[in-house]
């Protein structure tokens, strides 16, 4: 009786060094990381509830940043970042856990890494993790309807060559821009395909009068990668716009910029315009910080916005004001926010009337039916509201 008894503390002792000893073939997961506490009341704007709030707070390890809003969840992503990394989703409306990713170890100091995408295809909708060290980056792919703390990536995704920037469009695509070639993954498929810049399968579909020359993978359309030339963009094999310069949108749609300050707004499937207008031309001639909102209804492109389902514009700012306006986030009603000659106000994108908001806490987001404070909680807290 007394070898049987040693014999079963033995096998308990083992047991327990095995759960505790950091062993390579047999990790312990480390804990969900950072609670949501109910958020203090705070003076945002008017289409919030002040009251009505939740936060995530701490500046250990991991530290959470770079939220974002998937809207057919209905969740808040977050970035965890410390000594490993994952992604972490919370209820929008409660801030009650959903779902977390399992830890992925962290690169080397030199590696590039990314805010959450998101991207969505056959009715499903995916978060997208993108971590890059020296010459490899890794795509991980999640199902932002998945649930549990320990969740395993729907897909892992290698691509040869280090990033420089990440960019998600329809049809479940994000595209991967290196030094010199962009790689276009489908995150359903794995599928990939690399453009080299210059070449020869991104020539334009016509003569352009000398638009080649640097031509380089922009972005993405249905009809296929949209190339940046000199003045000009195109989808190879179909369609040209010359005296332009030109963004893809996450709608499948395509922005472009003239000299003149003619904004037009194309269907990315044919080219053809489908709405214009003339406003302040690109400080630089290239379209920057381009912003849609979380339903991917509204576009905000500094001095202009588009309805991109009513295919409407207006221009914000004319070149004759000397308010300038500076506008970071747009939601699904409409209306932005930002500041107009240093006064912070809200602006409705459909109207161009703004209204002056000086005692309110701006959100750095807004997206789905919240509005989001703070961009990381090694300076504070995060704190998301809920629409009134």
């Amino acid at each position: 009786m007394r070898v049987k008894l040693g014999i079963a503390v033995l096998l308990l002792a083992f047991a327990a060094a095995v759960y505790l000893w950091p062993s390579s073939w047999e990790p312990r997961q480390a804990p969900v990381p950072v609670d949501a506490v109910p958020a203090g009341q705070a003076s945002v704007p008017p289409a919030f509830d002040g009251t009505n709030g939740w936060a995530v707070q701490g500046s250990g390890d991991p530290q959470l940043m770079y939220p974002v809003v998937a809207p057919r969840a209905g969740v808040v992503v977050f970035r965890a970042y410390g000594s490993t990394s994952r992604l972490v989703a919370r209820d929008e409306k409660s801030g009650t856990l959903r779902w977390a990713t399992r830890p992925i170890p962290t690169p080397a100091p030199n590696s590039t890494e990314a805010s959450p995408l998101l991207t969505a295809k056959d009715g499903k909708e995916y978060a997208v993790l993108g971590i890059s060290e020296s010459q490899l980056t890794h795509l991980y792919v999640y199902d932002t309807a998945s649930g549990g703390d320990q969740v395993a990536p729907a897909r892992e995704i290698t691509v040869a060559g280090g990033p420089v920037t990440y960019s998600a469009f329809a049809g479940g695509l994000v595209a991967v821009g290196g030094d010199r070639t962009t790689s276009v993954v489908d995150v359903t498929t794995g599928q990939t395909t690399t453009y080299p810049d210059q070449d020869a399968a991104l020539r334009p579909p016509r003569a352009c009068g000398g638009c080649e020359g640097r031509d380089r993978v922009v972005g993405v359309t249905p009809s296929g990668p949209l190339v940046e030339g000199s003045g000009a963009f195109w989808v190879p094999g179909g369609w040209l716009v010359g005296g332009s310069a030109g963004t893809a949108l996450p709608t499948g749609q395509v922005l472009a910029a003239s000299p003149s300050g003619v904004w037009a707004l194309h269907d990315g499937r044919t080219g053809d315009i489908q709405a214009s207008v003339t406003c302040r031309r690109p400080d630089d001639g290239t379209i920057r910080n381009s912003i849609v909102s979380s339903d991917n209804r509204y576009l905000l492109a500094g001095p202009v916005a588009f309805d991109l389902q009513a295919h409407q514009g207006i221009c914000l700012q004319p070149s004759t004001s000397d308010k300038k306006l500076d506008l970071t986030t747009v939601d699904i009603t409409g209306t932005a926010y930002g500041t107009a000659g240093g006064t912070q106000v809200s602006v409705s994108l459909r109207t161009g009337q703004a209204t002056p908001l000086p005692d309110a806490l701006l959100p750095d987001y807004v997206g789905g039916n919240v509005a989001v404070l703070g961009k990381a909680t090694s300076s504070g807290e995060i704190r998301v509201y809920q629409r009134r």
